[in-house]
């Protein structure tokens, strides 16, 4: 009768050890993640767990099948590839390595940087003169803009603040969108001569725009709100060659994309113009051209045998339950 009650007892501790080892696991699957895409043969977007060092290595890739020159990535950790020759393909969360949709950037011949709104919708700049292209989920292979905005010049940098203005960079010169994105841009800054802007990023109350040129170029950093007589207030030159993209994370440090060493170099805020970067990852024979960085889900493995596939609220409630049944077993044999 003990020896019966004892491996009563076992299965189930073994039972709650297991369900308890894949609750865990399923929430070690979001992390934050920084993503880097690149146009090197057919695309690719390598997503490295932060924070990185000198030496990280990618966590998994994602394969778009089509040069990326665009990466974006939504608050609940979908991923949206764009293109060379204008295709956009997303990748819903939980990441399984598929995407679920590829459709085209409207006309677009090559996309520019993908900008998302809290609410799903995306916007996608343009590295010609093209329209800035609106998308609304859900996003299927017949997706096509829901609305266009006509900046006076090309669109390959887009991001929003926190107000939800809509930023577009040009070749040294900033337009600006506020809600609802319609109609002219309501200012644009001073051509910055010789400059050639690339995909941007806020973080405060600044804005951070790479530019490829003059030299090796520079990140540009102009304060906010910006006007038509806003110049950069300074630039980050130390650590930069042709600087393509830019990201921060929820700590502030600030990410940059070089195309011209096929690096990611990483820089502590206050920002100023002495900074440099305190950490630099080498991605030999990859051509980056865009970041991102977001929370990243991965669909669960399956689960060990004996265990429900649960989502996580259900596992945790009955690992609870089970808890409370070990605790009640091991009474029950003291008394015994």
């Amino acid at each position: 009768m003990r020896s019966q009650k004892g491996f009563a007892r076992s299965k189930v501790f073994t039972f709650l050890f297991t369900a308890l080892g894949s609750l865990a696991a399923g929430q070690a699957l979001a992390a934050p993640t920084l993503f880097v895409g690149t146009d090197s043969g057919t695309g690719t977007i390598n997503g490295y767990t932060l924070p990185i060092t000198a030496s990280s290595t990618p966590a998994f890739t994602l394969n778009p099948g089509n040069p990326t020159v665009a990466v974006g990535v939504d608050s609940a950790g979908n991923v949206m590839a764009g293109s060379l020759g204008g295709t956009l393909t997303y990748f819903p969360s939980p990441l399984t390595g598929s995407p679920s949709a590829s459709f085209a950037d409207g006309a677009s011949i090559s996309s520019g940087q993908i900008a998302f709104l809290p609410n799903g919708n995306v916007w996608v700049g343009s590295v010609a003169l093209q329209p800035i292209n609106h998308f609304a989920p859900p996003f299927t292979n017949a997706s096509v803009p829901a609305s266009t905005l006509a900046p006076p010049g090309v669109s390959i940098g887009l991001t929003f603040d926190a107000a939800l203005n809509l930023y577009a960079a040009d070749s040294g010169r900033i337009f600006v969108f506020p809600p609802p994105y319609t109609g002219a841009p309501a200012v644009t800054t001073a051509t910055v001569a010789g400059f050639a802007y690339r995909k941007m990023a806020v973080s405060g109350s600044q804005l951070f725009v790479p530019t490829s040129a003059p030299g090796t170029g520079a990140v540009e950093v102009y304060n906010l709100p910006l006007t038509a007589a806003s110049v950069p207030a300074f630039q980050i030159a130390t650590g930069t060659n042709f600087p393509e993209a830019i990201a921060f994370d929820v700590s502030g440090n600030m990410y940059v994309g070089n195309l011209g060493s096929s690096s990611v170099t990483v820089y502590s805020p206050p920002f100023t113009a002495a900074s440099a970067p305190n950490i630099t990852l080498n991605i030999p024979a990859f051509a980056i051209f865009s970041l991102a960085i977001g929370n990243t889900q991965f669909a669960p493995p399956a689960p060990p045998a004996g265990v429900p596939a649960l989502d996580p609220s259900k596992l945790l409630a009955l690992c609870v339950l089970l808890l409370g049944v070990g605790l009640l077993a091991l009474r029950v044999r003291r008394k015994v």
